[in-house]
């Protein structure tokens, strides 16, 4: 229960306008309108997930909660919910998404990568096109040394995991 009250207060505090209370004459002018919207953002939550409990006490209380729920796996779900198509409603609506992200690449996004991120990740994944797991360390380190890229021993690598470089190796590949 203390931990509980703990947690209350430490919530209650944090929407204090503390930058506010501070003597200096600094303020968050904002912060009227960001009270407002957290105020908004709370209600909309409290009242989807007070929907969402009352229908799940209804289904409950009915007796419609249907006891092979937990047999169906999600694929079998959606497929026998779009009818007969089943698979290839699946794999178009997929298809489409994934045309619809490559056209938004290319014409929104100029097909770069935008953040330090994304372009280490891009860089590593050339890496592997390449056949190596990391690059040979630049004879001046200084010069060449970016966020998110580890050089130890002389080579240089990206600290991210090697999935997402090794996706998009599949696209450097293919020259995209």
């Amino acid at each position: 229960m203390a931990t509980r009250l703990i947690a209350v207060l430490i919530l209650a505090l944090s929407l204090l306008p503390v930058a506010n209370l501070i003597p200096g004459n600094e303020s968050d002018a904002e912060y009227a309108a960001r009270l407002l919207d957290w105020a908004y953002g709370l209600a909309l939550c409290a009242g989807i997930g007070g929907l969402v409990a009352y229908v799940v006490h209804l289904r409950r209380c009915s007796g419609a909660e249907p006891a092979r729920a937990a047999a169906v796996p999600v694929v079998g779900a959606v497929g026998s919910s779009v009818g007969s198509a089943g698979t290839s409603y699946l794999a178009g609506a997929a298809l489409l998404a994934c045309l619809l992200y490559a056209l938004i690449a290319h014409l929104v996004l100029s097909a770069r990568p935008l953040l330090i991120d994304e372009i280490v990740q891009v860089l590593q994944a050339r890496w592997y096109v390449a056949g190596m797991l990391a690059a040979p360390l630049p004879p001046l380190p200084e010069f060449f040394s970016i966020m998110h890229l580890v050089d130890i021993n002389g080579s240089v690598y990206s600290q991210f995991p090697a999935g997402g470089p090794a996706m998009l190796a599949l696209g450097s590949l293919v020259g995209a």
